[in-house]
This record gives structure tokens, sequence and C-alpha cells, in this order.
């Protein structure tokens, strides 16, 4: 059973685009069994045998030994295990534009919707592995736990189609207009924030920053604001020991019962029952 993940305070991260939630080595086994990875966050797994695998729309990715392999955020993936693998993780929010790229209408999301065999790299691999068997969290690191992601990332991408690759690269005005705003919504998550305070940042129409939004994430401003709530959200209530009242504040709720009621509607179970399963939950 994997720990729970540690959030630490946003000034401890060397680099806020990129978050590290956790990393580290674990066994696992057969009680690995049709456990669900549709998390808000990425994986990077590393195995020291055969017998894991991960079962996705379009078939089986067996998790092959001595090999990283990429698992993206919110897919419908399954993971197996048969037998006892010594098993490397680490937990990670890349940031834009790929966070929450499997959901998005952009030609390069149908590759994420499956897990990513990485190519071999022994020197990444080893990177890794140091890297889990180190107590201390301090700021180094993190420098280097991100170091590791952005590789893993970026080997991952360069296995992208030409032409979904050409397009995930290419920097238009526009997108890089939504990029800020999106970067805006992280760092005050904790705010409120209205549509017309984003718009007017860019100095566009409400209703022409609506259409513009939902083109490039697939969904309203609202909703996107939501999603990332309810995800940090997550994310604190398994990885830290703060209160839901704290946790509701932190991530913009008016209140817990605020709270409470949008994140039993989203994720089907209340905050409190949330962080109590999520402490029996044997995670990957």
């Amino acid at each position: 059973m994997e720990p729970m993940d540690t959030i630490d305070a946003p000034d401890q991260r060397p680099n806020p685009a990129l978050r590290v939630l956790h990393a580290a080595r674990t066994t696992i086994e057969e009680r690995w069994w049709q456990m669900p990875l549709n998390n808000s966050y990425w994986r990077l797994y590393l195995n020291a045998g055969d017998g894991a695998e991960v079962v996705h729309p379009g078939g089986s990715h067996a998790l092959s030994a001595g090999r990283m392999h990429l698992v993206p955020a919110w897919g419908s993936f399954t993971a197996y295990c048969r037998g006892n693998v010594d098993h490397i993780y680490m937990h990670f929010d890349p940031g834009e534009p790929l966070r929450d790229i499997a959901r998005q209408e952009h030609p390069a999301a149908v590759f994420f919707q499956r897990p990513i065999a990485l190519a071999h790299d022994p020197g990444l691999e080893d990177r890794l592995r140091r890297l889990v068997d180190v107590q201390t969290r301090a700021p180094v690191w993190y420098l280097r736990a991100q170091a590791v992601a952005l590789a893993a990332l970026v080997s991952g991408l360069d296995q992208l189609p030409a032409a979904a690759r050409t397009s995930l690269e290419n920097k238009h005005e526009e997108d890089d207009a939504i990029l800020r705003t999106l970067r805006f919504i992280e760092d005050h998550l904790h705010q409120d924030i209205a549509i017309q305070t984003l718009a007017a940042q860019l100095e566009i129409s409400t209703s022409y920053f609506f259409r513009v939004f939902r083109r490039r994430t697939g969904c309203t401003p609202q909703r996107y604001l939501q999603n990332r709530r309810i995800a940090v959200a997550a994310e604190r209530l398994t990885g830290s020991s703060d209160s839901i009242e704290v946790i509701a504040e932190k991530c913009g709720f008016a209140n817990r019962f605020h709270f409470s009621r949008i994140f039993a509607r989203r994720k089907g179970i209340g905050p409190a029952a949330f962080r109590k399963a999520a402490g029996r939950q044997q995670a990957g």
C-alpha cells in the first residue's frame, strides 16, 4: 500500500508549473487487482519485475520491467498485478498544457488516453531510483524530482505523431492568453474569481473570452475553476492534515457545507468519507 501524498506549502516548491506530489518505492501484489487510476495527477512508474499492467479502453499496457511508464491524468485506466512486484512511482501535476489534455479537444489528446512506455534511459531510471530512497523532502529534492518528471514528459512527447506534436508545440497568441489565465486561476483558487475579471485581464469581451476559453480547454471557465478546486482539495484531503474547513477555505469554497455539497456531487462521496477511504486505498 502506498503512503498518502505529502502536500507542501506552495512556497516550498521550486517551480509551481510542475508539482511533484509524492514519490516512493513499494511492493504491489494481487491486491492491486482492478484498482482504478483516474486521478487528477499523472503517474510515473518503474517496476523491477514483470506482472503488472494497466488496462485502458484500447487494450492492455504491460508495465515491463526496468522501463519507465507514464500514466496520464483522467484516463479510464484500471491496474492489475500478478504476483509481487517491486514498484517505484511518482505522482505529479505537469501543469499546462498537459494537465487535463486527455479531456480536451486536441489532436494530441487521444495519445494521452493510454499509458506510454518510455524509451530505455539508464541514467534517468537510476535518478528515479535514488530519488525515492531519499527520506528528506527538501527544496533540492523537489528540484531533482521535477527534473526527472520533466525528462519523462519530454520522452513521452517525443513519441507523439508528428502532426500532433507540431500542433501541441505551436504557440498561438490565443493559446498564450488562455495559458496566462490558467496560471492566474491556479494562483488564486482561494479567491472569488469572476469571469468578467478574467476577460478584462485579456482586454476582451466576456462573451468572446467564454468562447475562446471553452475552445481551448473543452469546458466553460466556471467548470474549469471548479474542476481545479476539487482536484486540489482532493490532493489536500489525502496528503495533508488540514481540517476540512481549512481545505474548503484554501480552495475557494464559501464554507465547509458548500465544499462538502460540491465535492460529493462531483466525486460521489463526501470529503470526510473520501479522506477515510484514501487512507485505506491501495494506490499506485
